[in-house]
């Protein structure tokens, strides 16, 4: 755990994008040519929830969620979820989905949405409830995120 005041840690060794996308105030990311992560096609390989320390798409949308990256971290999340689905690893794709929507719920509240950000928040949290204590390596469930150390 990071002491209060200070950022919490990093998980991975990416660089953190030049600006946080919020839709209508900045060129999309992957869909515009001016965009941070044009061309640049999020994807993850599946992995067991027990090699989560692996999993460096999955760590890296946690560096982003923490680091003020809402919309990039959604982006990470969703590539790990898609691999989940893939695999027929239900349980985890339920939790990355609340993950997703943990981050979703920030953008929509950085867009003056409070209400909808609200609606999705308590959605992520009921799929993030119904996870084991420490499921992922996580030790805290609300931003910012932490692993177990």
């Amino acid at each position: 755990m990071s002491p209060p005041g200070r950022p919490p840690p990093r998980y991975t060794s990416r660089p953190l994008p030049p600006y946080a996308f919020l839709p209508g105030r900045a060129p999309h990311p992957t869909r515009d040519p001016r965009g941070h992560s044009y061309g640049v096609a999020a994807r993850a390989d599946y992995l067991p929830a027990d090699r989560w320390r692996d999993n460096d798409m999955y760590l890296w949308g946690i560096d982003l969620l923490n680091a003020g990256y809402p919309w990039e971290a959604h982006e990470a999340w969703e590539a790990v979820w898609t691999a989940c689905r893939a695999a027929g690893d239900a349980d985890q794709a339920a939790f990355v989905q609340g993950l997703i929507q943990l981050a979703a719920a920030e953008v929509h509240e950085r867009l003056g949405e409070p209400d909808r950000a609200a609606r999705i928040r308590a959605r992520a949290r009921a799929k993030l409830a119904a996870a084991p204590a420490g499921y992922l390596g996580l030790a805290s469930r609300t931003p910012p995120l932490l692993l177990a150390e």
